[in-house]
């Protein structure tokens, strides 16, 4: 259970900055607040991925529905195309560490 925490942390630790420094880098221009709102959610989104624990099958499934969705949002308002890169990074984050962490609890 403690390595579970532990993995679950560092997927927030690593999903927050991520998107909080790779949004203006990719050239989303978001107000302070904004940002900072949506690499709290980013850094959930993926701990919620490592919390479940589950096979990597439905994890792509949990990404790709939350990315079609994004997508879809992308696509009506072209300025919302940052929220598609907060969900593809929370869930290739929270997806690689749930992943090892599963690796480790197998061993």
């Amino acid at each position: 259970m403690n390595r579970d925490l532990l993995l679950i942390g560092l997927a927030m630790a690593i999903a927050g900055p991520l998107v909080y420094f790779g949004l203006p880098a990719l050239g989303y221009s978001l107000k302070y607040w904004a940002l900072i709102g949506f690499s709290v959610a980013s850094a959930v989104y993926a701990g919620v991925i490592v919390l479940l624990g589950e096979t990597l099958i439905e994890d792509l499934v949990k990404t790709g529905l939350f990315l079609i969705i994004a997508g879809i949002l992308w696509y009506s308002a072209p300025r919302a195309g940052f929220i598609f890169m907060c969900v593809l990074a929370a869930g290739v984050v929270g997806g690689v560490l749930n992943q090892v962490g599963r690796a480790i609890r197998n061993k």
